[in-house]
């Protein structure tokens, strides 16, 4: 049992473009063959003019998505075949880019007068 090595995970992280505000040091990963990675990419561009953008959903709600995802996967192994802890890199980006003059951003909330205006 000491050679056990479990099965591979269906699926690639998907990799996204664009600028990274949290990542795991690629050193404290190098020894590691098993290392767990999750990318959550929560990137808005807004361009041109006069859009209203309703962004919907909490970085709680986000969380809460990420958590029953993981759930629904029985959980994350925490060790490898050999029984050494599996290092868990995670990598946050949520960059907010508007290009264009007359744009308006927010929640339903904050948006609904600028929708009752118009």
């Amino acid at each position: 049992m000491a050679n056990y090595v479990p099965p591979p995970y269906s699926g690639q992280p998907r990799r996204y473009p664009g600028p990274v505000s949290a990542v795991a040091p690629q050193a404290a990963l190098a020894n590691h063959d098993y290392a767990f990675r999750i990318r959550i990419d929560t990137s808005t561009t807004v361009r041109q003019v006069n859009n209203i953008v309703d962004i919907a959903g909490s970085a709680a709600e986000q969380a809460g998505a990420i958590a029953e995802a993981v759930t629904a996967e029985c959980g994350i192994p925490m060790i490898d075949g050999n029984g050494h802890p599996r290092p868990i890199d995670v990598e946050i980006s949520a960059c907010l880019t508007v290009d264009g003059s007359g744009n308006f951003v927010g929640d339903d909330k904050s948006l609904a007068g600028v929708v009752q205006q118009q």
